[in-house]
């Protein structure tokens, strides 16, 4: 586990529930070199686009 500076950094768990979370688990699994590299890049994504004013999770109908 790397090196965590209280004073730079912090620190966020996630708890996913086996079942009703298995595709959101799946995906992680598949798609990120590491799960907090990809957490931190979707939630970076996510306050860069909520800042512009759109979102990356629009939906289409």
């Amino acid at each position: 586990m790397p090196s965590f500076d209280k004073n730079k950094k912090e620190r966020i768990e996630l708890f996913l529930d086996k079942e009703k979370d298995a595709d959101v688990i799946a995906f992680l699994n598949n798609s990120g070199a590491t799960r907090a590299g990809l957490i931190r890049h979707i939630l970076h994504e996510y306050v860069t686009n909520s800042k512009k004013g759109t979102s990356i999770y629009r939906f289409r109908d």
